[in-house]
């Protein structure tokens, strides 16, 4: 049937426009309809604001939505119900200035039918198809109705401009729906979900040229890439106005037929953080089908809304460049392996059989259960050996990300309480082994792994599974299945380090002490679990009856440090639009309210309080008053990460002397490592730093090889002068790339500016100027910075140096900011070399410490709760080599010390 498909559109898409019934086309002197606006104006006829392929028409006609309605209406009457029993699809062409979203709605009667467009493109005329088969049984249908910007409240009195109203013949996707999880974007037959933005004009739909292979489909996608200079990142962008699913459906999916070689990038914005993935089509693969992948499970939390993908990263389009996709979903984690078929290449341990045993693929013995209902598994059989051991080799480049970090296994055991076991081999790290046990006999189920060990190793090549190791039983049998990595749940507290700014998430950090309506918060799990919140657990506050003030407080023996954390942030559910309080109270200073409101309902919200204008004085305990002085029915809200954030960063951001978290990315080998700080390698002149920003650009890496870091608070910009300054050292004339992004937690447009350098082999400050670009209002929380952006990679690795990221125009590194230089004392350590514990002494105003290891790699953190003079701290996990201890105080770094790990 889907061999079909395309013949019979083609001749009911004839058909629909030999019979196509012209409602309203505006080019008469007065509408063919009568058009009344219940709220808002009608405008009547007008020219066209901006005509193009999809309206050339003189005429159409305007809307002025009204400034405070979210749902402003107006219609046009029939004077004979509307016969939708042959022309039930609707087609309309819409211009509007802003993104969002219609309702095209028929209503009669005897029932009513709505359907709702997104609107991604602004400022250009869009045509939209409706299917409204499904109401063609309702003969009363006599209005239509059509709201623009759906659900927007604030509109400002926008106006909206439409045309061509018609009524065309079903075609041979009548009646199919969409999927309810929205994950499918479009096969370009039926299920066309996608809402296009950046490149919709060079798409379109067509006869698949090569149905074979992975894709027999009869239609796909037809892209014309740009062509000429500057065209090296032509893209086509979903835009989904609404954050992605990425907890359901984390892996995307896309198929391609190339005419070249080249690199296709798959790419999500539009959240607090990006993350992009490149798929490089080699020349064999040239004109066949082949399927993209992209693993977007490290930004789950970050409510991206914009998919965006680059057909041929890097290279400028040339005359001609087509590219054919195909089938873009969002799809579930992917298993490692689940023998539907065989993925991996299992054998036995030094390909010894009588030692290790044997695998086979079987039928599975048990499809009724609730934990595995695929087909086939694995069985094997165990050898001689007591450490009987099945080797698996891994698909090249795969890596444990830190986002999912837990190997869930299905298993079918002959006997209860047997342990089983599981390494990942890395030739540089090791073996790093997880072990779980089984509960029950001849029954599936699984059994999970927490390999955070094993997080970010980049030459894991080998898997081994040992079922009962240590005990010799030749011939047992074991089934297993479903090897697939995700979020870790097991033991999610075992090793967090406490973050006293963090009073409570209602998991591992559950920091602060509840003082008014203690017994009214609960810790449950999430009831809306989504993009914007993916915590398992949130707090359940239910507020009392008839009270005007209910209060939940956070108490505090000493008084609040607001020097640098003073802005207070907290997620809340709320089921109504409620007023808000934090107050700051308790001590010796004057309480301080900060009114606030909750607007959006039934969904989770982050909301933040500025407290700023607050350092310096004495406060104890912060509360927090929900529905602020309205006697009502008690409610139950609920609310997550209640904590105290870092005020925006002006000045200094990085000197290195304080250890940055960067990462490469898009870097060769280097790709997902962390950025080396080192020693100054020319320190003397403009830069007398002890530590700076080692940037390695390895041969063969991308054109837009560069490292980033999430900032502890958004960037604020001085005197509206947007710029970042900083120190570079480079041994060649390129370029230093800074680039704004939002980040965790962020908003606002990323942008980059390249700025060349014009020293060799000496420090020299580079000023790069976002002026025209940045407002001023966005949060940008991501700092992400290029040496030699799009400048091809050496055919040798190049080494560069980054010093005193300076934020606007204030005060550079040394001085001021948010790493200020000071004086450090050295502490007392012993015994030195150590081996498997350290003491600390001279420790009375230390309130954390962190050990780093030669490469400035922050190893471990430790947050102290006492305030006596020596620490003693366990060392172990810890490597041979040397080591620096420092201890910090509430305002930074305060001492340190070396020491040997033998």
């Amino acid at each position: 049937m889907k061999k079909l498909l395309l013949p019979m559109l083609l001749i009911l898409m004839a058909t629909g426009f030999l019979n196509a019934q012209i409602n309203e086309n505006f080019e008469g002197a007065t509408p063919t309809l009568t058009w009344e606006a219940l709220d808002g104006k009608w405008d009547g006829i007008v020219n066209n604001p901006s005509a193009n392929a999809v309206n050339n028409s003189a005429k159409v006609g305007r809307y002025i939505k009204r400034d405070s309605t979210g749902f402003s209406l107006f219609w046009a009457k029939f004077t004979t119900p509307i016969n939708l029993t042959t022309n039930n699809k609707f087609r309309i062409n819409v211009y509007s200035k802003k993104t969002g979203s219609f309702i095209f709605k028929l209503e009669g009667p005897k029932g009513n039918k709505e359907i709702s467009k997104k609107v991604v493109n602004t400022g250009v005329w869009q045509s939209y198809d409706l299917d409204f088969s499904s109401a063609k049984t309702i003969d009363s249908l006599n209005r239509l109705i059509l709201f623009f910007d759906a659900g927007v409240g604030n509109s400002k009195q926008d106006t909206f401009w439409f045309d061509n109203l018609q009524q065309l013949a079903p075609d041979a996707c009548a009646g199919v729906t969409p999927p309810t999880t929205q994950n499918l974007l479009d096969d370009f037959e039926c299920q066309r979900n996608a809402s296009y933005a950046g490149g919709w004009d060079s798409l379109s739909v067509v006869t698949n040229p090569n149905k074979t292979g992975i894709n027999t489909s009869a239609s796909v996608g037809k892209y014309n890439d740009q062509a000429g200079n500057g065209t090296e990142y032509g893209f086509l962008m979903h835009q989904n106005l609404t954050p992605i699913d990425l907890v359901k459906f984390p892996y995307l999916r896309v198929k391609i037929l190339a005419p070249k070689a080249g690199l296709m990038l798959l790419k999500l914005e539009g959240g607090t953080t990006s993350r992009e993935v490149g798929t490089t089509i080699t020349a064999a693969q040239v004109g066949q089908w082949v399927e993209c992948t992209a693993d977007f499970t490290p930004v789950i939390p970050a409510g991206n809304s914009r998919l965006v993908m680059f057909l041929n990263a890097g290279v400028n389009g040339a005359a001609g460049d087509v590219y054919y996709i195909d089938d873009i979903r969002f799809t579930e984690v992917p298993p490692l392996e689940s023998f539907e078929p065989q993925a991996l290449a299992w054998a036995p341990l030094s390909n010894d059989p009588a030692l290790h045993g044997a695998l086979t693929v079987v039928d599975n013995p048990n499809t009724t259960g609730a934990v595995n209902k695929t087909a086939k598994a694995g069985r094997y059989a165990k050898g001689t050996a007591a450490i009987s051991t099945l080797t698996g080799t891994l698909p090249t480049g795969f890596r444990v990300d830190a986002a999912s970090p837990q190997l869930s296994i299905h298993v079918y055991a002959p006997d209860a309480g047997k342990v089983v076991r599981v390494q990942l081999v890395s030739a540089t790290q090791g073996n790093k082994q997880a072990e779980a046990t089984v509960t029950a006999a001849n029954t599936w189920e699984e059994l999970k792994f927490d390999f955070t060990s094993a997080a970010g190793i980049a030459d894991i090549t080998q898997m081994n599974v040992l079922f009962d190791p240590g005990t010799a039983a030749n011939g047992k049998a074991y089934l297993f299945d479903n090897l697939i990595f995700g979020k870790l749940t097991l033991n999610v507290c075992g090793t967090v380090v406490k973050n006293p700014n963090i009073l409570d998430d209602f998991e591992c950090q559950r920091n602060g002490t509840y003082g008014g309506d203690a017994d009214r918060i609960t810790a449950i799990a999430n009831p809306q679990q989504g993009p914007l919140n993916t915590s398992d657990k949130v707090g359940q506050y239910i507020d009392r009856d008839n009270d005007a003030f209910n209060a939940l407080g956070y108490n505090s023996t000493t008084s609040l440090n607001l020097s640098k954390n003073n802005q207070f942030s907290i997620k809340i559910w709320s089921p109504k639009a409620v007023p808000m309080v934090a107050k700051l109270e308790g001590g010796t200073s004057a309480g301080i309210e900060k009114p606030f409101n909750i607007t959006q309902t039934n969904q989770w919200v982050t909301y933040e309080v500025d407290f700023s204008d607050q350092k310096g004085k004495d406060h104890k305990r912060l509360v927090l008053f929900f529905n602020f002085a309205k006697t009502e029915p008690g409610t139950t809200y609920f609310i997550d990460d209640v904590q105290w954030k870092s005020e925006p960063i002006t000045g200094c951001a990085i000197d290195a002397e304080t250890n940055i978290a960067a990462t490469y990315f898009a870097n060769a080998d280097l790709d997902g490592k962390p950025v080396e700080i080192v020693n100054n390698p020319k320190k003397g002149g403009i830069n007398n730093s002890n530590r700076v920003i080692k940037f390695d650009r390895r041969a063969g890496s991308s054109v837009f090889a560069g490292a980033f870091t999430d900032l502890p608070a958004a960037m604020k910009w001085t005197n509206t002068k947007y710029v970042i300054r900083a120190k570079v050292l480079m041994d060649h004339i390129g370029n230093f790339t800074p680039k704004v992004e939002a980040g965790p937690g962020g908003s606002g447009t990323a942008y980059e500016v390249s700025k060349a350098n014009t020293k060799v082999n000496d420090w020299e400050e580079i000023t790069v100027d976002f002026a025209g670009k940045i407002t001023g209002t966005e949060k940008y929380f991501r700092l992400t910075f290029f040496i030699d952006l799009n400048l091809p990679a050496a055919t040798v690795s190049q080494v560069s140096y980054i010093d005193d990221i300076v934020i606007g125009d204030g005060a550079g590194c040394g001085t001021t900011g948010l790493f200020e230089l000071k004086t450090v004392e050295q502490l007392s350590v012993y015994p030195n070399p150590a081996t498997e514990e350290l003491s600390i002494r001279n420790m009375e105003k230390v309130k954390h410490i962190e050990i780093t290891n030669m490469l400035g790699q922050r190893v471990k953190t430790v947050v102290l709760t006492s305030v006596f003079d020596m620490q003693t701290i366990s060392l172990q996990g810890l490597t041979k080599g040397l080591y620096t201890v420092s201890a910090y105080d509430e305002k930074g770094l305060i001492a340190n010390s070396k020491f040997v790990k033998e």
